[in-house]
Formats: structure tokens, C-alpha cells, sequence
């Protein structure tokens, strides 16, 4: 599982990404409580950078969640080249992987 250091929900947290899952372990309290939560790969339905906030990229990563809708989880980083590496490791592994919840975000929302 490779490790990066991000921001999620204005907390710094530790974002895991393998093939099997993806961790999210907050590393300090922030304005809000999270709590460390894992996804299964096969519930991630895509990932991309939506904005570019100057000195900062956010990455968001579509799920879906267990009533079949999808939620966005949104993460801030303000290393340029970490925010591209989290994008194209998670692209790389939904592009090798056919799943239900891919294929019903890629029928309501094409590329």
C-alpha cells in the first residue's frame, strides 16, 4: 500500500491506496471529526483534479456508497507532483478493473 500525506475534511490525513482498498487515517483533529475508514477498491467509481487553487490541487474521488448513490470525498494538496501521482495511480487501477459502480458512473456521467 503506497502512503501519502493529504488533506481531507481540514484535517491532515494519511490517504493508503492499493488495488484492494483505499485507507483514509487522520493523522491530527481538525475543524471537523474523521474518522479513519476504508473503501473497497470495487466501490470506487473514478478519481480527478477538479481545481487548482493556486498553490493547491484538489483530488476528488467518487464512491458509491450503499443506497447506490455517489458521494465525493475531496482532498487538498499543496504538493503539485503528489496530487498528479494519487490521480494517475487511482485512474491506473479503475482502467484495469471492470466494477458495477464504475460501470454505472461511466453510464450517468461519460468521459
Amino acid at each position: 500500500m503506497e502512503l501519502f500525506l493529504i488533506f481531507f475534511a481540514f484535517s491532515l490525513t494519511n490517504l493508503g491506496i492499493s488495488r484492494e482498498q483505499i485507507d483514509i487515517q487522520p493523522t491530527e483533529k481538525g475543524l471537523f471529526s474523521v474518522k479513519a475508514v476504508s473503501y473497497e477498491m470495487d466501490k470506487i467509481c473514478n478519481c480527478q483534479l477538479i481545481e487548482d487553487k493556486g498553490e493547491k490541487l484538489v483530488i476528488r474521488i467518487t464512491r458509491l456508497s450503499k443506497d447506490e448513490n455517489f458521494k465525493d470525498m475531496d482532498f487538498e494538496s499543496d504538493e503539485m507532483q503528489k496530487a498528479r501521482e494519487i490521480v494517475h495511480k487511482l485512474e491506473a487501477i479503475l482502467k484495469t478493473r471492470s466494477t458495477r459502480g464504475r460501470t454505472k458512473y461511466l453510464e450517468k456521467f461519460p468521459p
